[in-house]
């Protein structure tokens, strides 16, 4: 699968291994939780262009597959410039010709039928596109929010947003950003059902993801009954062929003898953690592993930014890694912390 982000087909896009149990684009997730952490206030967001040199040059990052981390360092502008190039690069509009049609009907329309018509088109499109529209409109309904310190209330975020959202030449109809507004207005009331559906499908994840757990806990609990104590197991042996990758995703590792940061593809599973080159190596020998029974992990956020470390005793080295974002720290620290714990018991 293409590592590419821009001008690739949602559904495509989707099927990336970074992409795979998310509702959106991780990269997108990444930049819309930035600006609602750090720029929600920052006059004409979406409105105020940054320079075409710094939006072509995340562009070409994000498109070679380079993990890119935001901070607080991270220019709003930048981000927000992106977000509309890669939804007007979309070669499927997320509302082509058929499904705005059918939106314009509600142009004329009193408030009630007009919530209707836009809840039918929302929901008549693919599954993929409803959960990124309701990202995409939720996001607006909180920049809106904010619009005292912004300048960037419905009106006004209509005007930059919806001309990347359809086909080019339905930007000339006068009725678009009123149609747009209007959705970023009543957002709970139009996009209530998918939201529902959205969050259904993350409980039936999670309770699947914790049958496979559970299931690959009685797996190692009888192999280990045969095996003799992972104490005696060497530290880079690879997991078996039923461990259940349990979290995967790129980070930041600090090497044992040159020192520098690499980023890595990092996949844990029970009671081990391995990293990669890249996730289409996991089928192959790890770069390194480390069995997590019997050691230490320490969150070092407060000495590096999303830092954590892991001190293996049977290496006698301590792993220093870093998260991209906050989001991503907690859930490794929690993930690891959890399953170090849950060996050792024992």
């Amino acid at each position: 699968v293409s590592k590419r982000v821009f001008g690739v087909p949602l559904e495509v896009l989707m099927m990336q291994p970074k992409n795979q149990n998310r509702d959106i684009p991780g990269w997108l997730e990444d930049a819309i939780l930035h600006i609602s952490l750090y720029s929600l206030k920052t006059e004409g967001i979406f409105r105020i262009s940054a320079t075409a040199a710094s939006i072509q040059s995340l562009k070409d990052d994000l498109d070679d597959g380079k993990e890119v981390a935001f901070d607080k360092t991270t220019d709003c502008h930048v981000l927000a410039c992106c977000i509309k190039l890669w939804l007007r690069e979309l070669p499927e509009h997320l509302l082509p010709h058929d499904a705005y049609r059918m939106l314009a009907v509600a142009s004329d329309k009193g408030e009630k039928e007009k919530i209707q018509i836009m809840r039918n088109v929302i929901e008549g499109r693919p599954e993929y596109v409803q959960y990124l529209l309701q990202h995409l409109f939720c996001f607006g309904r909180l920049l809106a929010s904010y619009s005292e310190y912004s300048k960037m209330n419905p009106t006004n975020l209509s005007i930059v947003f919806a001309p990347n959202l359809v086909p080019s030449e339905i930007t000339l109809d006068p009725n678009l950003n009123k149609l747009v507004g209007v959705m970023i207005l009543f957002y709970d009331e139009i996009f209530s059902g998918v939201e529902q559906r959205r969050i259904t499908r993350k409980k039936k994840m999670f309770l699947k993801m914790e049958e496979e757990k559970r299931s690959q806990r009685e797996i190692n609990d009888r192999m280990m009954k045969k095996e003799s104590e992972f104490s005696a197991v060497p530290a880079a042996a690879a997991p078996t062929f039923t461990s259940q990758v349990l979290k995967q995703g790129y980070l930041t590792k600090k090497g044992d003898v040159r020192r520098n940061w690499t980023t890595r593809w990092f996949v844990l599973r029970y009671n081990w953690l391995g990293y990669y080159k890249s996730p289409e190596d996991i089928n192959n020998e790890p770069k390194g592993s480390i069995v997590l029974k019997a050691c230490t992990f320490e969150d070092t956020s407060q000495a590096r930014t999303f830092s954590f470390s892991i001190h293996d005793p049977r290496q006698n080295r301590t792993f220093q890694i870093q998260a991209k974002n906050a989001v991503e720290h907690q859930q490794w620290c929690e993930a690891i912390r959890k399953m170090i714990e849950e060996v050792s018991k024992e």
